[in-house]
């Protein structure tokens, strides 16, 4: 599954179709900003 993120701003600029079918969420909204946060554990938060 190719995974394109951008090296300055850790923003996720591509995602193959596959992401969708292999983890449950839709190829749009990886690129949405809260989207891996929001993936990340309480307790996880403070080293974002």
């Amino acid at each position: 599954m190719p995974i394109e993120v951008d090296a300055l701003d850790g923003r996720v600029r591509y995602v193959g179709h596959q992401a969708g079918d292999l983890l449950g969420y839709p190829t749009d909204v990886w690129r949405e900003e809260s989207f891996w946060a929001a993936k990340v554990v309480p307790d996880d938060q403070a080293t974002l």
